[in-house]
C-alpha cells in the first residue's frame, strides 16, 4: 500500500521522480521559522540550502541558518542534513540524530529523535502554492500535542529543525521567489523570516603576480558579487582571476548585493605577492590534539610532544615514532616543556600536579637525542619555566624556589634564594647574566652569579615580553601594543619604537633582525631594526610555535581542522629570506578628507561621530599600516577599549548615498 501512494503521488504531481533528497536539495529552498525562548523574545529559526558535502564518510545538505554572516568562520555553521532513503538525520559529531521518516505507516509510533512516541494518524495530499502536490503526514501523541510533515520540506509546525524546548513556529517554504508553503496566522512575513545575510567568503592562490580566486560563498548564485583587489581595480565575476602589475601585499575585498538584506558584511583576505610565498610547506600530519610543540634536534630529527605522548622523526618529518615515557602507569603525567642543548642531550620536566601527595619523577634527560630517557629529578609538585645555558647549566622554578644543574640536567641543587611567589620566565643571557621576572610582580630580577643572589628593577608594567640578546643589548614588549623598547646599555635606559601595527609577539635572532607577529596574524620580517617591515606571511591564518634558527630561518605550524576530520592537521614551515622577494607592507595614505567630525580626539575608551544621518551605513577602523581592526553598523558611539593606543583610520561607508567619508583620530589612554 505504501509503495502504492507514492506512484499515485508521482504520476499525479510536476514533482514525478522527484526523491526526498531531490527536494530537500533544491537550489534555492529557504524554509522559515521562529521560536520563542524563555525570555518571551522571537529568534530566527529558518534554514537555506546551500550545497553539497561530505562528513564522517556520509553525504551531506549543507542548512544555513539565518542568523550567521558576520564572522569569517560562519561559513562552518551549518546543520549537516543526512538521507537515508526515506529518513532524514542531522550530523553532529559524526552522530546521526533523527529528524524525519516518511516511510511510516498510518497507525505506527516514531521510534527515536525529538517526535518520539508520536502516531501517524493519517496521510493525504496537499497541493503547495506553486500549484504541485506533496504527501501530508499528521500526528499525535496524547489528546493535545500534534504536528504535521510535509514531503520535502519537514515539519509545518515546530519548524524544519526543532529549537529543544523553545516554543517553536513554522512560517513558509520557498524556492526563489516562488512560495511552496505559508502557513495563517504568522508573525512574519515569509520574505522577512527567510531573508538570509550573505556569507562573503573566498580563498585564493597566487602564481606570482596574479592571483586565483576560488568563491565559496554558500548560495552564491544567488547573489551580486563586488571584488575590490586593493590595487584600484574591482570585479563582478563569480570567480576573478587578477593580475598585479607590482609585487606587494594587497588586501583583497568582497561585498555581496543582496536586495532583502540592508547592506553588506565585507570579507577580506590579505595576499602576498612575493614572487614566492616565503614560508614554504616542509611536512604536514593529523595528530589527536590542538597543542603540540616541536623541538628540533638537526635538519632531520625533531620531536613532537603534548599530554604525555612523544613522537620522534629522524626522516625531516616523513615518518614519526612514538617514545616511551619512562614513568609509572596512571601517574596522570603530563609533557609541560623539552629543550635540548645541542644533537644529543636534553631535558623535560613534567606536570605532576594530578598526584600531589607522592614524589614522581619529574625530571628527565636524554643524551642520545631523544632515543631514551633517564629519571633525574623527583618531587611533589610541578617543576616550571626551563632555561638552559651553556656548558650544561640549567635552571627551573619550583615551589617557589629556583633550582640550579651544571651537569646537563642530571643532578639539582636549590639555590639560596626563596620567593614569594611562583616564579615567572627564566633568560639565560651568558654565565654573567641571568634575569628572570616574577609572575605576580612589577619586578626584573638580575644574577651575576649564575642564580645564587639577585638584584631587583621596579617595572611600570608588569606585562613585559623580554628578547635578551646580550648584556647590553634587549628588546621589551607588552602584548597587544604598538610599541617595543630597546635598551643598549643593559637596561639603564630604554628608547622606545612605535610600529604600524599592534604586536602579539617578537622572534628575533639578532638585534636586527627577527620576525613581528601582529594580531591579525600577519607576520612581519625585518633585518634592520625595526626600519622597514616585510610582510612574510599575510593570509589571516595564524603561524603557530614560531622557532628563531637564525636572522633569515625560522620554523612554524600551521593548524586547522578539515570539515570531517576528527584530528586537526598540522602542517611544518620553514621561511625563507631569499624568497620574500620586494613586499614591504605601505602606511594608508596621509592624504586623508577629514570630513568626519569625531570627538574625543584623542580618544580613550568611546569615539564618538556627528551627523551620521539616519541611512544604514558600516564603519570600519584601520590601524595606519592598512588592517582593519574592527568594523560595526549604524551606530554613532563606538567602544575602543580593546584597540591599543596609537593612530587610526575611521570609515564610514553608507549602503546607499555618498562616497565614504574619512577621519583620523588617536587613542590614547
Amino acid at each position: 500500500m505504501k509503495n502504492l501512494l507514492y506512484i499515485l503521488l508521482f504520476i499525479s504531481t510536476p514533482s514525478f521522480g522527484q526523491s526526498l533528497y531531490d527536494l530537500f536539495s533544491q537550489e534555492g529552498l529557504k524554509l522559515g521559522a521562529y521560536f520563542i525562548d524563555d525570555v518571551g523574545v522571537n529568534n530566527p529559526n529558518s534554514f537555506q540550502f546551500c550545497g553539497v558535502d561530505t562528513i564522517c564518510d556520509l553525504a551531506v545538505l549543507k542548512y544555513y541558518p539565518s542568523f550567521v554572516g558576520f564572522d569569517n568562520d560562519a561559513i562552518n555553521e551549518f546543520v549537516a542534513i543526512h538521507i537515508e532513503g526515506e529518513k532524514v538525520y542531522s550530523l553532529s559529531n559524526c552522530n546521526k540524530n533523527f529528524l524525519y521518516d516518511f516511510s511510516l505507516e498510518i497507525g505506527e509510533k516514531i521510534p527515536e529523535g525529538f517526535y518520539e512516541d508520536f502516531i501517524l494518524d493519517t496521510i493525504y495530499n496537499v497541493t503547495l502554492l506553486d500549484g504541485s502536490s506533496r504527501k501530508r503526514y499528521d500526528f499525535s501523541k496524547g489528546e493535545n500535542t500534534k504536528t504535521s510533515w510535509v514531503y520535502g520540506i519537514g515539519d509545518i509546525t515546530r519548524g524544519f529543525i526543532p529549537a529543544g524546548n523553545a516554543i517553536n513556529f513554522f512560517n513558509c517554504a520557498r524556492i526563489g521567489d516562488q512560495l511552496l508553503w505559508e502557513n495563517e496566522n504568522s508573525l512574519f512575513s515569509c520574505e522577512e523570516i527567510t531573508c538570509f545575510q550573505p556569507i562573503p567568503f573566498f580563498e585564493l592562490q597566487a602564481e606570482d603576480n596574479t592571483i586565483f580566486i576560488d568563491n565559496q560563498t554558500p548560495c552564491k548564485n544567488e547573489y551580486n558579487f563586488i571584488w575590490d583587489f586593493g590595487d584600484g581595480n574591482s570585479s563582478n565575476e563569480v570567480n576573478p582571476v587578477h593580475e598585479y602589475q607590482d609585487f606587494g601585499c594587497y588586501q583583497v575585498t568582497l561585498q555581496i548585493e543582496e536586495d532583502c538584506y540592508p547592506f553588506s558584511i565585507p570579507h577580506t583576505v590579505s595576499t602576498n605577492l612575493c614572487s614566492n610565498n616565503a614560508w614554504e610547506e616542509n611536512y604536514s600530519l593529523f595528530i589527536n590534539t590542538y597543542q603540540p610543540r616541536f623541538v628540533t634536534i638537526s635538519d632531520s630529527e625533531e620531536i613532537l610532544y603534548y599530554q604525555d605522548d612523544i613522537l620522534r622523526t629522524n626522516d625531516a618529518g616523513q615518518t614519526w615514532t612514538f617514545m616511551p615515557l619512562p614513568v609509572p602507569a596512571n601517574s596522570f603525567t603530563d609533557i609541560e616543556e623539552i629543550k635540548f642543548y645541542d644533537e644529543m642531550r636534553g631535558i623535560i620536566i613534567l606536570d605532576i600536579s594530578f598526584n600531589p601527595n607522592i614524589n614522581l619523577t619529574s625530571i628527565l634527560t636524554t643524551q642520545d637525542a631523544g632515543l631514551t630517557w633517564q629519571p633525574a629529578f623527583t618531587s611533589k609538585s610541578d617543576p616550571r619555566d626551563l632555561e638552559l645555558g651553556d656548558n650544561g647549566l640549567a635552571w627551573i622554578h619550583l615551589d617557589n624556589k629556583i633550582y640550579r644543574s651544571i651537569d646537563f640536567g642530571n643532578n639539582w641543587v636549590e639555590l639560596p634564594e626563596t620567593f614569594t611567589f611562583s616564579g615567572g620566565d627564566i633568560y639565560f643571557v651568558d654565565e654573567s647574566n641571568l634575569y628572570r621576572k616574577g609572575t605576580s610582580s612589577d619586578i626584573l630580577y638580575k644574577s651575576s652569579d649564575q642564580g645564587d643572589s639577585w638584584e631587583l628593577t621596579l617595572l611600570n608594567s608588569r606585562f613585559y615580553n623580554y628578547i635578551f640578546f646580550d648584556a647590553q643589548n634587549a628588546y621589551r614588549y607588552i602584548r597587544n601594543t604598538n610599541q617595543v623598547e630597546m635598551t643598549f646599555d643593559a637596561g639603564e635606559t630604554w628608547v622606545s619604537e612605535e610600529l604600524p601595527i599592534p604586536i602579539l609577539d617578537l622572534d628575533f635572532a639578532s638585534q636586527h633582525s627577527g620576525w613581528i607577529t601582529s594580531r591579525d596574524n600577519t607576520i612581519y620580517y625585518t633585518s634592520d631594526n625595526f626600519e622597514t617591515l616585510s610582510s612574510s606571511h599575510c593570509t589571516g591564518v595564524a603561524i603557530n610555535e614560531l622557532t628563531v634558527v637564525n636572522d633569515s630561518i625560522a620554523t612554524g605550524i600551521l593548524r586547522n581542522r578539515p570539515i570531517g576530520v576528527n584530528n586537526p592537521k598540522f602542517i611544518k614551515l620553514s621561511f625563507n629570506k631569499e624568497l620574500l622577494g620586494n613586499c614591504i607592507r605601505t602606511s594608508v595614505s596621509e592624504e586623508i578628507i577629514n570630513s568626519l567630525n569625531i570627538y574625543p580626539n584623542p580618544a580613550s575608551s568611546l569615539l564618538n561621530i556627528n551627523d551620521v544621518g539616519a541611512a544604514d551605513f558600516i564603519y570600519k577602523i584601520f590601524s595606519m599600516d592598512g588592517t582593519l581592526v574592527l568594523s560595526g553598523k549604524n551606530t554613532s558611539q563606538i567602544e575602543i577599549n580593546e584597540i591599543a593606543e596609537g593612530t587610526y583610520i575611521l570609515s564610514l561607508e553608507y549602503v546607499k548615498g555618498p562616497a565614504r567619508q574619512l577621519g583620523k583620530f588617536v587613542i590614547l589612554r
